[in-house]
């Protein structure tokens, strides 16, 4: 059975903090993706960082020795991330995801 070497780097800590606006990175990489398609490049609001994950992409490739990766959940709103296809009724609603933090960039101006 595969059981990896557990690196646990020297600062665990998150990169963001509860409230902190990042927007999610916008390329996709080759091999096990972890953000919905609809996601990336958008804006969003931490809304809670609930645990510290092994890296899902180093153990979807059977890697040796894998990471802890803060995971965050992450507000959008549902009109930024469907613009022109967001029915009005639908212009207050939010979508919610978990994301890891490798995904994530700091957003330097907070969209509202």
């Amino acid at each position: 059975p595969y059981k990896p070497k557990i690196e646990e780097p020297a600062d665990l800590a998150p990169r963001f903090e509860i409230g902190d606006w990042v927007q999610v990175a916008a390329q996709t990489n080759p091999g096990h993706i972890r953000v919905p398609a609809y996601l990336l490049g958008k804006p969003g609001r931490i809304i809670d960082i609930p645990a510290m994950i092994l890296n899902p992409e180093e153990i979807a490739h059977f890697r040796k020795t894998v990471t802890r990766l803060p995971l965050y959940l992450v507000e959008f709103d549902f009109k930024t991330v469907w613009q022109a296809a967001c029915p009005e009724q639908c212009n207050n609603d939010k979508i919610t995801a978990e994301i890891y933090e490798p995904w994530l960039l700091p957003l330097t101006e907070a969209v509202s």
